[in-house]
């Protein structure tokens, strides 16, 4: 018998760093129920990224510019002010409906760095956040 979900505080932030993660995990070999359980995670997450991009959106309204073509710009003295910006509207905590899995639970094939390991610690059970 499986256990129930349960919802956890996930900020914003972290969903933005995982976002690139989660899409190259779903490119991953993983046992079938752990791909199961990612895929149902990251269709749960739609709103949650649309209300992200939505914040990176008017964000980059505020400091890019943009050229005749329609492509937005970022100046470099702007960069520091708008990762500043970013990273306090991110700072919003959703609740994330998820039973945490195990790293073993990825299984042999998957590869991920440690890095990207770190910005997933928050699905994991028997992985302890780092500071990175």
């Amino acid at each position: 018998m499986e256990k129930e979900p349960s919802t956890m505080k996930i900020k914003l932030e972290n969903l933005y760093m995982a976002y690139p993660i989660f899409n190259r995990l779903l490119m991953e070999r993983l046992p079938v129920k752990t791909a199961v359980k990612v895929r149902n995670l990251i269709i749960s997450l739609s709103d949650t990224y649309e209300e992200i991009q939505k914040i990176q959106d008017s964000v980059i309204h505020v400091y890019a510019n943009k050229d005749a073509s329609g492509v937005y710009e970022m100046p470099e003295n702007k960069e520091t002010d708008y990762l500043d910006d970013m990273r306090s509207r991110l700072q919003k905590e959703v609740d994330v409906e998820w039973e945490k899995i195990s790293v073993e639970d990825l299984g042999d094939y998957a590869t991920i760095t440690p890095k990207e390991l770190e910005s997933l610690s928050f699905l994991f059970n028997d992985l302890t956040p780092a500071v990175v």
